[in-house]
Formats: structure tokens, C-alpha cells, sequence
């Protein structure tokens, strides 16, 4: 059971059933500190964190302490697939300085946690956005547009900036105390922090972000990815994992490679194999695993077979050893002369 500070108990409704809120669980400190401001005031919280595939999982457990004996349920759902064509390669509102649609983003998860809310019988939706601290998605025009496009209206609730908003039904309700809610605003983090240490909340990230779509770099792999699909509707989430990892070219005939930089990376990309790409590693040397496109012709091969000896331990040997997988499974061994140093560098997409 969830108690506020006090010690009240749980609110509820005459007939005895609880007030319940869905809160929308980032992963971040925001949303930590509006689940927590809430459950402090006796709502029974039910935590949802809907994992797009561009960001690392939130949580390990399927619950989590929020201070003074609080806990509270998170759920994950992955619904990256169907984030990708209804939001990432169709943002109605448009992407912000990277591949990010902020606001379609936010939009897309708070019609999820409405469906939420009726399944489970909720009474409010609780999200951890803070007035002024994102200058695309959290003005106040922007927080407007979402209450009313989501449908959830004034039964959405943003606990960290709510003295500075329209009150909300659960706060007419009685349900929330305005008063006792946070008054937090624009891009500082020293309440937020405060408020944490208060609460005796300890663990939490810091605040750098943990999309991938906003960040230059990974936007510009997937804008040059999306931009050589034939149809761009067929992108993965496991293609938008693979992003992440290694050195990424493109070819000067088009196909695209990526080679590991680290044992890591290489790992990383042969977990993303799904038999659609030819594999290259070298096999008298030490080195990178490396990824190439489908429909590679053997001109690219062999370049991406030359670069990959150029970024192995073999790198000043007159030749070395590499393997190469088709996608289909068959496997050749041959030598080849590793590239020049500074080779492909015009190709690389950083």
C-alpha cells in the first residue's frame, strides 16, 4: 500500500475503491520525483515505461523505491514496432535539432497510458515534465496541445510544474493538494536534486538525455540509413540498435558498412544479426567484426574486406586472413591487402 507522508493511507472514492494514477515512467528524475510527489499524497501509483527502442531500459525490477518506504509497480512495454512508422518516420509536428519528434513522441505515449488508465480503472494520468525545460515539447503551449490531441484533457497531470499550470480535475477533485505539489520550472535541476535528497531518493541518472534521437551523431546515421532504404517503412528496431555500435560508412556505391572499434562493438553488432547482412572478421589477427548491407556487390566486399584488415592488429602485414558469412550462411576464407591508413575516411558518417 502506497502512504503518503503522514502515514493517511491511501485515498478513496465513497464506495472504497482507491484513487489511482498512471504515471509515465521515463527512467529519469523527473518522473521518479512526480511519481513520488503523488504517491506522497495517498494515490496508489502504477508506473508505465514504454521503451521505443532508442533508449536504454529504464528499469531491472518491476518495482521500485521512491523514499520513505514508497514503492511503486513500474510496467515495460516495448512498442518500439509500432513507434517507428506511426512516429519516427511520420511525426506530425516535426523533429527537433536531431531524428527526435518530441512532441509526437510524448503524444504517442500518453494515448498509451490513457488506454492504461480505462484498463485499470485509474482516474489520472501523471507525467514528469517540468514548464520551460524543454524548449520544443514542454512550453506551455506545447503541454496544451498534448492534453488535448492525447484526449486525457484536465486528467492529465504534470505534478512538478502544476502551480504554474490551468488546475486540473484531480486537483478540483481534492484528490492532489495543489499546494503541497513542487513549483519547478525551467531548465535548472537544483530543486529537482534538493527534492531527490529529501525524499532519500539515491539512485537515479543524470540529466543528459537518454534518447538517442536528439543526439547529432546517431541522427545523422539514422537520417543516412532511412535516407537508403528502399522503403523506409521496413526499418527495425533492431536496425536502429545496430546504429549505436562501431565505425559507420557509406560506400561510394551505396551500401553501407559498419566495423567494430572494440571487442564491445563487436559483440554488440553480432547480436544484431538477423541473416541480412554479410559478416567479415579477421581470422590471422586480432580485429574488428564487420557488418555490410544487403545486395552488396563483391567490389564492396572486398573494400570492406580491405578496411576491416586496416582496423585489425594485422593492419601493417603485407596481408592477412579474413572470413566472409554470406547472409545466407556460406562462409570463404581469402587474403587481403589492408587498406592505406586514411581509407574510407571521406565515407565515414561520425
Amino acid at each position: 500500500m502506497n502512504t503518503d507522508a503522514k502515514g493517511t493511507g491511501v485515498k478513496r472514492e465513497r464506495n472504497g475503491r482507491p484513487i489511482r494514477a498512471i504515471a509515465l515512467m521515463s527512467g529519469g528524475l523527473d518522473s521518479l520525483l512526480a511519481a513520488a510527489v503523488v504517491a506522497r499524497q495517498g494515490i496508489e501509483v502504477i508506473g508505465v515505461h514504454y521503451s521505443i527502442g532508442f533508449s536504454p531500459t529504464a528499469f531491472t525490477g518491476e518495482r521500485i523505491p521512491l523514499g520513505e518506504g514508497i514503492e511503486i509497480e513500474v510496467r515495460q512495454e516495448d512498442v518500439s514496432a509500432a513507434y517507428i512508422p506511426a512516429v519516427l518516420l511520420n511525426p506530425r509536428y516535426g523533429y527537433g535539432q536531431g531524428m527526435n519528434p518530441c512532441i509526437d513522441c510524448h503524444l504517442f505515449m500518453l494515448r498509451l497510458a490513457r488506454r492504461l488508465m480505462i484498463a485499470e480503472e485509474a482516474h489520472f494520468v501523471i507525467t514528469g515534465e517540468v514548464l520551460g525545460q524543454r524548449p520544443m515539447s514542454q512550453h506551455k503551449q506545447a503541454l496544451e496541445l498534448l492534453e488535448r490531441e492525447s484526449g486525457l484533457g484536465d486528467l492529465l497531470v504534470r505534478p512538478l510544474s502544476a502551480a504554474f499550470l490551468e488546475p486540473t480535475r484531480p486537483e478540483l477533485s481534492g484528490w492532489l493538494d495543489r499546494e503541497a505539489l513542487p513549483r519547478i520550472r525551467g531548465r535548472g535541476r537544483k530543486i529537482q536534486m534538493q527534492l531527490a535528497a529529501d525524499f532519500g531518493i539515491t539512485e537515479y541518472p543524470q540529466p543528459a538525455g537518454g534518447c538517442l534521437l536528439p543526439d547529432p551523431s546517431y541522427s545523422r546515421r539514422l537520417a543516412d540509413l532511412i535516407e537508403h532504404l528502399d522503403d523506409p517503412a521496413t526499418l527495425t528496431p533492431r536496425d536502429a540498435e545496430r546504429l549505436r555500435y562501431g565505425r559507420y560508412l557509406r560506400l561510394p556505391s551505396g551500401t553501407g558498412v559498419q566495423i567494430g572499434r572494440n571487442e564491445a562493438d563487436n559483440a554488440a553488432l553480432a547480436d544484431t544479426v538477423t541473416g541480412d547482412r554479410w559478416q567479415i572478421e579477421v581470422v590471422s589477427h586480432g580485429g574488428p567484426l564487420t557488418l555490410v548491407e544487403p545486395g552488396a556487390s563483391e567490389n564492396d566486399l572486398q573494400l570492406a574486406a580491405a578496411l576491416t584488415a586496416r582496423y585489425s592488429q594485422g593492419r601493417e602485414a603485407p596481408a592477412v586472413r579474413v572470413r566472409l558469412l554470406s547472409p545466407a550462411g556460406e562462409s570463404r576464407e581469402e587474403e587481403v591487402i589492408p587498406a592505406p591508413e586514411g581509407t574510407g575516411e571521406e565515407w565515414m558518417i561520425p
